[in-house]
């Protein structure tokens, strides 16, 4: 992965505080996302952003029950400090919390201008002629995480945004981030309950296979 790719995705995954993954003192979650871009006829970082967002959605932790000294129970200190370093980890599904913090990570949309015409999801060659093109990051409630400005051409380099422009591709780049989160956060309640039918589908055939067995 280009150093560009891995900056881009560490800065995207920022919002996630390494504190909020501690089980005790010493111990941590360690979350590892492999994503694979097949095949692209455009940038890859908005791809792998959207899969990374997906897979981190989806994600959940198993619950922890931490082991604490009975002198310390009532004592209001904080449980990562009063600890004594051992706990159960709840393997129950049902049990399982989402990844915290996981609203302070958002999508990655690509905006570009030719003119005063602003351009989104844009393919290579798009990316290739245009006078400038910007990596926004988006969170769920609009608001933009980062801007980076991504030069394909050296006459990107050379050209110089007015700020009118840039305001225009902000704004709408945080409405595309907007929706795009929405639809992506519908297909997976949608998943969700097709897996849910799916499983009352396979518990009632099991049942009736019982029946018929008695």
């Amino acid at each position: 992965m280009s150093a560009f790719l891995t900056q881009s995705l560490q800065q995207f995954l920022s919002g996630i505080r390494p504190e909020c993954l501690l089980v005790a003192s010493t111990k941590a979650w360690n979350i590892f996302i492999d994503a694979v871009v097949i095949s692209s006829n455009s940038h890859s970082l908005p791809a792998l952003a959207l899969a990374v967002y997906l897979a981190l959605q989806t994600a959940r932790l198993p619950h922890i029950v931490a082991h604490i000294a009975p002198e310390h129970i009532n004592s209001g200190e904080n449980i990562q400090n009063i600890g004594s370093g051992e706990f159960e980890v709840d393997y129950d599904l049902k049990n399982s919390v989402p990844i915290p913090d996981i609203e302070k990570v958002g999508v990655v949309i690509f905006v570009g201008n030719v003119g005063e015409n602003i351009l989104y999801d844009l393919s290579g060659d798009e990316m290739a002629v245009t006078d400038g093109l910007l990596a926004v990051g988006v969170l769920q409630n609009g608001q933009i995480a980062y801007t980076r400005r991504i030069c394909i051409s050296s006459a990107q380099r050379r050209s110089c945004l007015k700020r009118s422009i840039i305001k225009n591709m902000l704004e709408g780049a945080v409405v595309m981030g907007k929706e795009l989160i929405r639809k992506s956060k519908e297909d997976i309640i949608n998943q969700a309950d097709n897996n849910r039918i799916g499983d009352s589908i396979d518990v009632l055939k099991c049942l009736n296979s019982q029946h018929k067995i008695f």
